[in-house]
């Protein structure tokens, strides 16, 4: 494979590039690792040539925000998405007041799932 970064990028792997330019319809590419640097990993070629950051995987916006993200694989894009859909869909479906019969205990343990730290 040639030069393989700290964080195990090398040239010719492939990774899925995320591009979010409009909030709505992200734009999915699969691409390939052209070169491999301390600090930026470059994918693509020619014009479609683009770098992201090594450690954070955020695609370089050049001055501006970053127009999206790597992932190493497409299947873990699509886990992220999924569990973040199934998460907004359980957020946002939560009753202002605590449903009926639900016990302290109940709501002390779904707690502990949510901030396992507090």
């Amino acid at each position: 494979m040639g030069v393989v970064h700290s964080n195990g990028w090398a040239i010719g792997m492939t990774v899925c590039a995320v591009f979010t330019l409009n909030r709505r319809t992200p734009d999915v590419r699969i691409m390939e690792i052209t070169k491999v640097g301390r600090r930026w990993i470059t994918i693509g070629e020619g014009y479609t040539a683009t770098r992201f950051d090594a450690d954070t995987m955020w695609i370089d916006g050049k001055g501006y925000s970053s127009p999206g993200k790597i992932y190493p694989s497409e299947s873990e894009y699509l886990a992220q998405t999924e569990t973040r859909k199934a998460w907004d869909a359980l957020r946002l479906g939560m009753p202002y007041t605590p449903p009926a019969g639900i016990t302290l205990e109940q709501i002390a343990s779904v707690r502990a799932l949510v901030h396992p730290t507090e």
